[in-house]
């Protein structure tokens, strides 16, 4: 599995949430709503932490 796309919105507020990103897999696969945090020991990332019901897989296309 490779990374093929990141795709990064930083945000203009002075708190700790510094942007949001979103990464492709395989041109197919993507993760959407990851965080960019400023910590203490610097900045790191935080996966998506929602619970979604009723999952739905939708088709690849290049506008993902």
């Amino acid at each position: 599995m490779k990374i093929t796309e990141v795709r990064i919105r930083k945000l203009g507020s002075e708190g700790k949430l510094k942007a949001y990103a979103a990464v492709t897999f395989d041109e197919c696969f993507v993760v959407h709503n990851i965080k960019v945090i400023d910590g203490k020991a610097g900045l790191f990332v935080a996966m998506p932490s929602r619970k979604k019901h009723g999952w739905r897989i939708y088709g690849c296309s290049s506008s993902n």
